[in-house]
């Protein structure tokens, strides 16, 4: 039986051709795997002829030694003889974990793999090892400096061997299948680059190039190394999870400190002379890293912020000539200062390449901020996966990218679904992946800012989705309830550094659905802290609650189920290996599985769920078939000749569909989807991810040349919005619509349409979802929602209103708290249960400059008008001060200013819409500018005509679920 053994963890471990270390190797996985996991088919097969000890000491090793690993010092032996760490940190007694929500701070993990002697070979990650398909090599650390060892990880197909040649060579190194480590001596290197050929020899033969970067050691400054194994980054030399915010508007960088570890520079400038940054300049002046330091914060430097006037341009002939000023100077005389300050954290380059077709001048940008700072990870920021792909990144050393979550379930599954490309991007490039979702809304049109429980939703779905740091865009955000929530989430972040900094181990998934065409809405993810103690993390997708049921077979029959941070279950006993609870609407679980250990992350640990979702919710479902072309049938197309699948372009999936077009006056491309029927008065999410390669294209033409549409069947009117993608070449594009249906059902096709472009074009993940019943259309002349200030998602701020700028941490005074300078009023309204009542002046002094009905600019979805038309808007304001000044515009339309009493009296502001502002739409802005005023406003009216008529409240119509 022991020789069965030996030769089964030959093939698990690999062998190094030591027979006794071997049995040493399976004596002490077998003493901290099995014991509480003594029916796991492993231990069955390894361990039976093998003593097993039960003693509580036995599931963790001694210490292990070297530069990579756990240090002496960072290891305290506890009474009972397990290690805890420093007191520094959130973890303490015995391996547990503080459930206190904390501010965040700098915290380290355990070694996540066993030691190795000098030479050895072992082989510790996921067999399977899913999102490799080729053999691959890579080091561990992106460089080192005092390190006396390397380690090379090598993922081979099958057992085989391996050679190395360069500045270190070994030859035949034992492979098993899965993902093998070797570690390289290299403290007799000097500091250099050296180049290192790692040939593979298993089911096929695969050569491999890399290079060994060492450098000297930082005199000043941090060290900042990725760690490639774990997707994550080491600040000198401790794993960090950068849980950070933009910093926004206002220059109190002490608003921070106790809910962020971490500063990303917006739109706080460097100071400049003569187009350039001097040292001097920028040792005196940059207030930012003399602040972050005071405070303990570190800092993701965004260097375009510059030369802030040319952040947003296309690269022209202008630009490209301040682009290589730039370069040559502006980089180099900031980061020959900011490299050696103690704040710093990582450099970005530009924000959102892909939006101005900068990605080029990106990759040039990324590769000067390496030359001159080699110390400090290098990227650039992008926006919902635009441009994160290969080409446009392969000098980066991590994906930072937008990901917004807007109100309701269905945008819950899109975040989902970005997230969980954004990172599986990162991770098949060895890289970290650093996310941005929205703090609290969007500056430019959000349709509304997140309750606290989607805020909890979607910063868990970044955690589910393995991303190894978060920064909020925007903040300050404005509203006290987001404040608190933001806080409690950096005190959960902090806690949970630990296991989600470390690789998750396999864990395949089962899922069951009832009813059972119901698309699944629970997301998990599980992983570990540095004891091997199993953590569980859980969201549900969706706006109503859902019972759902968790089966873990790989726990031993006494484990327990601990939840914490005071949601859900407290302690209950695993009966059966399986719980059971009722996840709320966009509900969060963070569950510690005390009694049980996770020591090889190659070892499935399986997952079955099984989903109970109510009978009276709306259900959503994907209307569509084959949705990602992965199989045949239920499209056609009008040119089979011009249409095929692409193995080698995918979204998601093995496949995309592409359309080929030689010439701009080719015929059109039309592909087309079976019939569905769309029920009436029903609100509808379509869309599809495009890719263009586009060669030619008319003049003047910025699209890809490619739409997505519903097509009514019958030919009637219905013409809901057309998804058109720009022309942005080898980039995926995330292209949807929302729609609502009116009074009868009503025939479709989902129809791709290519035509105008030359070149190919790749669609993929192509999904119609019904969102759920809507009201019967409005009839009312009043076309403003919420026109007398009566709804809310936010305690106190009333939904589609927006106070502009406003900066809560002058005054120390949120939105929500009793005496906000954007509220709403109980006391004396003209209409309704509320009037809202706003404190104006200068926004530097803490007051509300000016009102805006939202959403008001750039996505559109704000007031429905026609050029040409005649429009009148009135409106009830009241002031504390006789004579106080408000200018009142319909943008596009007019503007007057009125002097105000302090009786309730009706104005009126008519006239013809001529242009501006988002085409099709326009918005309100109530502008108060007198300092310190107090301004009441009720019973708001927009209408078309040139004459003010009764006021009416018409229903409120909301675009997403209120709380």
């Amino acid at each position: 039986m022991r020789a069965i053994a030996l030769v089964v963890v030959c093939a698990l471990w690999g062998c190094a051709g030591n027979v006794e270390l071997d049995r040493e190797v399976l004596r002490r996985r077998c003493e901290k795997f099995c014991p509480s996991n003594a029916h796991h088919d492993w231990c069955q097969q390894n361990c039976v002829a093998e003593p097993v000890s039960n003693d509580a000491g036995s599931a963790i090793d001694s210490a292990p030694r070297g530069d990579l690993r756990q240090r002496d010092s960072d290891v305290i032996t506890s009474d009972r003889g397990k290690p805890r760490i420093d007191s520094n940190v959130a973890i303490r007694d015995g391996g547990t974990v503080s459930d206190s929500a904390q501010a965040p701070v700098d915290v380290w993990i355990a070694p996540d793999l066993p030691p190795l002697a000098d030479g050895s070979v072992g082989c510790p990650g996921n067999v399977a090892a899913s999102y490799r398909q080729a053999n691959a090599a890579y080091l561990r650390l992106s460089y080192y400096t005092s390190e006396t060892e390397a380690e090379l990880l090598i993922f081979s197909r099958s057992s085989g061997t391996a050679d190395i040649s360069g500045a270190i060579t070994r030859s035949n190194q034992p492979l098993c299948a899965g993902e093998n480590r070797v570690a390289l001596p290299i403290a007799a290197l000097a500091s250099g680059q050296y180049p290192l050929t790692v040939t593979i020899r298993s089911d096929q033969t695969t050569q491999v190039q890399l290079t060994l970067s060492k450098l000297p050691p930082q005199t000043s400054g941090n060290t900042v190394q990725i760690d490639r194994y774990n997707h994550s980054v080491r600040l000198n030399g401790q794993p960090i999870f950068p849980f950070g915010a933009a910093l926004y508007w206002s220059k109190s960088v002490a608003s921070m400190q106790g809910v962020f570890n971490t500063i990303v520079r917006w739109d706080t400038l460097y100071s400049c002379a003569n187009g350039s940054i001097s040292p001097t300049e920028a040792a005196q002046n940059d207030w930012l890293f003399d602040e972050a330091n005071r405070l303990g914060l570190k800092v993701i430097d965004r260097l375009d912020q510059s030369r802030p006037w040319w952040s947003y341009a296309k690269p022209d002939t202008s630009f490209m000539a301040t682009f290589n000023d730039w370069l040559a100077h502006d980089v180099p005389e900031i980061l020959a200062v900011t490299k050696h300050n103690r704040a710093l954290l990582a450099l970005m380059g530009f924000d959102e390449p892909a939006l101005n077709e900068r990605l080029d001048q990106a990759k040039i940008a990324v590769e000067t901020f390496k030359q001159h700072d080699p110390y400090h990870p290098a990227f650039n920021n992008y926006a919902h996966g635009e441009g994160v792909e290969l080409p446009q990144t392969a000098n980066e050393d991590g994906i930072s990218d937008y990901i917004y979550m807007t109100p309701s379930g269905s945008r819950a599954r899109r975040v989902a679904s970005m997230v969980d490309r954004t990172v599986s991007f990162a991770h098949r490039q060895n890289k970290f992946a650093w996310i941005m979702p929205l703090s609290e809304e969007n500056v430019d049109g959000a349709y509304a800012p997140l309750t606290a429980s989607e805020q909890m939703a979607n910063t868990y779905l970044m955690f589910t989705g393995s991303a190894a740091g978060i920064y909020y865009f925007i903040w300050p955000a404005m509203h006290r309830q987001t404040y608190d929530v933001i806080k409690k989430l950096g005190g959960e972040a902090n806690t949970l550094a630990p296991a989600l900094l470390r690789r998750s181990p396999s864990s395949s998934t089962s899922v069951t659905v009832e009813p059972a065409e119901v698309l699944p809405a629970i997301r998990t993810r599980l992983t570990s802290m540095p004891d091997g103690t199993p953590i569980l993390l859980v969201v549900n997708m969706e706006d109503y609650p859902i019972d759902v049921s968790f089966t873990l077979p790989w726990v031993p029959t006494d484990a327990h189920l601990q939840g914490m941070f005071g949601r859900g279950i407290s302690d209950q006993a695993l009966s059966g290996r399986a719980f059971s609870e009722r996840l709320e609407a966009l509900g969060t679980r963070a569950y510690r599985i005390a009694g049980a250990r996770i020591v090889a992350n190659q070892i499935d640990h399986p997952i079955a769920i099984r989903e109970v979702h109510p009978s009276g919710a709306h259900h959503l479902t994907e209307m569509l078939q084959n949705t990602s072309f992965e199989g045949d049938g239920f499209w056609s197309t009008n040119r089979p000749g011009a249409v095929s699948y692409d193995s080698s372009r995918a979204y998601l999936g093995s496949r995309s569909i592409r359309i080929e077009r030689a010439n701009v006056g080719d015929e059109y491309v039309a592909i087309k989807s079976v019939k569905y029927t769309l029920a009436p008065n029903h609100r509808y999410e379509y869309g599809a991810h495009v890719l263009s390669n586009i060669t030619s294209y008319p003049s003047g033409t910025n699209w890809s040349g490619v739409s997505v549409l519903l097509r009514a069947s019958s030919g009637s009117a219905f013409e809901p919005p057309i998804a058109a993608a720009p022309r942005k070449n080898g980039v995926w594009i995330d292209r949807r619509q929302e729609f609502r249906t009116y009074d009868q059902p009503i025939e479709v096709h989902f129809e791709i349409l290519a035509m105008d472009n030359a070149g190919s074009i790749n669609v993929d993940k192509v999904f119609l979802r019904d969102m759920g019943p809507q009201p019967p259309q409005s009839t009312s002349k009043n076309r403003l929602d919420n026109s007398s200030f009566e709804h809310t998602r936010l305690p106190g701020w009333p939904v589609r209103w927006h106070p502009e700028g406003y900066d809560p941490f002058i005054r120390n005074t949120f939105l929500g708290d009793a005496d906000a300078p954007f509220r709403l009023d109980a006391q004396n309204p003209y209409h309704g249960k509320y009037s809202l009542r706003i404190e104006g002046g200068s926004r530097s002094q803490g007051y509300v400059s000016s009102v805006h009905s939202r959403p008001d600019r750039r996505w559109g979805h704000g007031i429905p008008v026609t050029d040409g038309k005649s429009y009148t808007l009135s409106f009830y304001m009241r002031a504390q001060s006789s004579g106080t000044s408000v200018t009142v515009s319909a943008n596009g339309i007019a503007q007057q200013s009125y002097s105000l009493s302090t009786n309730w009296q009706r104005y009126v502001l008519t006239g013809v819409r001529s242009g501006g502002g988002v085409p099709g739409y326009t918005y309100l802005a109530f502008d108060t500018p007198t300092a310190k005023s107090v301004v009441w406003i009720d019973a708001v009216q927009f209408e078309e005509g040139s004459v003010a008529t009764g006021y009416v409240d018409p229903p409120y119509h909301a675009n997403y679920p209120d709380p």
